[in-house]
């Protein structure tokens, strides 16, 4: 069932009669020709979802009635949010699409030392609002209850501020050698509410960039014998985590 967002919630009253849904602000559902009688899932992005149905179909509004509302049973107990040394490229996009779809609740971009990638302020905002739309569209796919935030680029000082409310912080870092540490935070996942996780660009994470991170809470965890690119880290981090916090 195809699964969308509205652009903004609905209230009980306002779901309670038929309502329109305008091709200008709907674009996505026009094109897939929906007829009177098919239904499809509306998030609010608060974390309800609405179970809809086609009452009329014209060529520039639906109009839908809510057969039934629930609260999104597709989110995690758990918030994690992604703290990601800013890659070269397009990786970012796909880092956020694929972290959407692991369940993070927020994709912070992190400017560290190794970061070899130029900002160009003049298109920051159509670059954020590319970034939100990448998300949306991940959380479609995914059937997520909310939208994640994509974050504007932080330092790494202040995107570790933002993140010291996390109950469980870790940072994939490549000379870590001790092994038994994502295994050691299984008995705390069950009663966590927000894990932080660092993960370095290309180059790595320095080793001052290393201990500014121990310092902050964070703990230095290994994620196997083998070196993984800065986008194959953190969706390594997310899956273990996504596959335990579900099974908590």
């Amino acid at each position: 069932m195809h699964h969308f967002f509205l652009n903004h919630p609905l209230d009980d009253a306002a779901l309670a009669a038929p309502f329109e849904l305008t091709k200008k602000d709907y674009q996505h559902l026009f094109v897939l020709r929906l007829a009177a009688g098919e239904h499809f899932t509306l998030a609010d992005g608060c974390g309800r979802v609405h179970l809809c149905e086609v009452v009329e179909a014209s060529k520039n509004a639906l109009t839908v009635r809510c057969l039934e509302t629930h609260a999104a049973d597709t989110e995690l107990a758990c918030q994690l949010v992604l703290l990601q040394g800013l890659p070269k490229r397009d990786k970012l996009e796909l880092i956020i699409q694929k972290s959407v779809e692991l369940g993070a609740a927020a994709i912070v971009p992190v400017k560290m030392a190794r970061s070899n990638v130029k900002i160009d302020e003049k298109k920051a905002d159509r670059k954020a609002e590319r970034l939100h739309e990448i998300a949306k569209s991940a959380a479609s796919q995914s059937k997520r209850g909310v939208i994640p935030a994509v974050r504007d680029v932080q330092t790494l000082r202040a995107a570790l501020d933002a993140v010291q409310d996390a109950d469980i912080k870790l940072i994939c870092y490549e000379d870590e050698t001790a092994r038994g540490h994502l295994e050691g935070i299984l008995p705390d996942l069950s009663s966590a509410k927000k894990i932080a996780l660092l993960v370095g660009p290309e180059g790595g994470i320095t080793p001052e960039e290393w201990q500014l991170a121990r310092d902050a809470g964070f703990v230095s965890v290994s994620l196997g014998k083998r070196i993984l690119r800065t986008e194959t880290a953190g969706l390594a981090l997310l899956s273990y985590l996504m596959l335990h916090l579900e099974h908590a």
